[in-house]
């Protein structure tokens, strides 16, 4: 066994300075050297254990994956059935990174095809719902996934890419600004806007669709900051509030008020500062409680969960709602508590419900766009409709969230001076991008 392995060590070394002294050869023939090596080796006496057999069968049959794709380009072009390394897609084309997003982009998706349309719809994700799509106006293809997915992409020509993704073309990550890309648009998926987007999100966009014009002061200033040219800002909504008010559902009448303690996960949650036990006690004489974790927490906090529904297991007033999908439980509820998460903005907007914030320990922004912008752009959409309060203020929750729910909703004057397009921001893209590729 270990001749055996030594013998394929040197041949894996031979092949690698092989590779080294050739640097300039394409990928595709780099791939053809080394697995043509790896198919002629010297003859070995050896016993090979039925593990270790197994091992160098996997590692053999992915080699022959990578070598038949690498062959495959190769063979095309040598037939001469492909004069140019770019794929020409539709004008427009939606690049996605997966399921997760399709509720930004389905109601763009919607709209296009209602207005006949024809686009692509590139996804990295084979479970992306956009790939179920039954039209003729509609190209879609799973790109796959790493590499091979990033390689793709960046080979896409066509007159305006609209996507969701931060920080693509930035240095250190994987996906590229496509070069035959004429117009690369960004579509925001949540209201905060940039403030907790990574550092140089979005140096690399030629536009962006803001959620409201309050966005756009944060970009110029980060514009001038790094001496960009300036994007074209169009504020047309976010897409994904149209498909919370078109699911949106009044909740049966109850007797007693709910309270939706709906914490965020990790250092930005407030169940590592906060005693929820306390909160618990000073809440129950007076209301209900469901109690709706992060669904990240369930996969990142399971120990802190645990003992916290032990804490809780003799409350006949809390139920625990586990449930991905958190409509239901914003649709019962009467008031919410929660920290630093977006759902706060989504609960006050789509229900127009009163927000408490429990405030926590601020989490390290130095490589966030926060950290970038002066004192008065870092303020959230979310600090504007939201009582904000500490672990001091914690023992009169109950009386705060009673004047909570007796103050007069500012909520209507809130969206008509900060949001636009509520319910429609899926139509009014789709407008914008058919207008903004004719221009291209």
């Amino acid at each position: 066994m270990i001749k055996f392995c030594g013998k394929f060590a040197g041949l894996l070394s031979f092949g690698f300075g092989i590779i080294k002294g050739v640097i300039k050869i394409k990928l595709d023939v780099l791939f053809l050297v080394f697995c043509v090596l790896l198919m002629c080796p010297s003859a070995a006496l050896a016993y090979l254990d039925p593990s270790a057999g197994n091992a160098l069968v996997y590692v053999a049959l992915t080699l022959v994956s990578v070598a038949a794709y690498a062959l495959k380009g190769i063979y095309y072009r040598l037939m001469g059935k492909s004069t140019n390394k770019y794929e020409t897609a539709n004008d427009i084309v939606i690049f996605s990174e997966g399921k997760n997003y399709w509720n930004t982009f389905e109601p763009i998706v919607q709209a296009l095809i209602s207005r006949g349309q024809s686009f692509s719809y590139y996804t990295m994700d084979a479970e992306d719902p956009g790939l179920q799509i039954k039209s003729k106006l509609v190209h879609n293809r799973f790109l796959g996934g790493g590499y091979i997915s990033d390689s793709k992409l960046s080979r896409v020509e066509c007159k305006i890419m609209l996507s969701t993704t931060p920080n693509i073309g930035v240095e250190g990550y994987p996906i590229k600004k496509p070069a035959k890309t004429k117009f690369l648009l960004h579509v925001f998926h949540d209201p905060e806007g940039i403030a907790y987007y990574k550092k140089n999100s979005l140096d690399f966009y030629d536009g962006v669709c803001t959620v409201s014009d309050y966005v756009k002061p944060r970009i110029r200033y980060l514009e001038k900051l790094r001496n960009l040219p300036e994007k074209e800002l169009v504020s047309l909504g976010l897409p994904y509030w149209d498909i919370l008010l078109k699911n949106y559902h009044e909740s049966e009448p109850h007797e007693r008020k709910i309270v939706l303690l709906a914490p965020s996960w990790g250092d930005k949650g407030f169940l590592s500062f906060y005693d929820v036990k306390a909160i618990v006690d000073a809440l129950s004489p007076d209301f209900d409680i469901i109690l709706r974790p992060h669904p990240q927490s369930w996969k990142s906090e399971p120990e802190l969960l645990s003992r916290i529904k032990t804490l809780l297991g003799n409350y006949s007033n809390v139920t625990w709602d586990e449930n991905p999908d958190p409509s239901q439980s914003l649709a019962k509820s009467d008031v919410m508590i929660s920290d630093t998460s977006a759902i706060r903005v989504d609960y006050a907007v789509i229900y127009k419900k009163p927000v408490i914030s429990l405030k926590v320990k601020g989490e390290n922004l130095s490589s966030f766009e926060y950290s970038d912008l002066p004192e008065e752009m870092r303020s959230s959409l979310v600090e504007k409709i939201s009582l904000s309060i500490g672990p001091e203020e914690v023992k009169n929750i109950n009386e705060i969230v009673k004047q909570a729910l007796a103050k007069k909703s500012e909520t209507n004057d809130f969206i008509e001076k900060n949001i636009v397009n509520l319910g429609s921001a899926g139509e009014h893209i789709a407008d914008y991008l058919i207008k903004k590729a004719k221009e291209v």
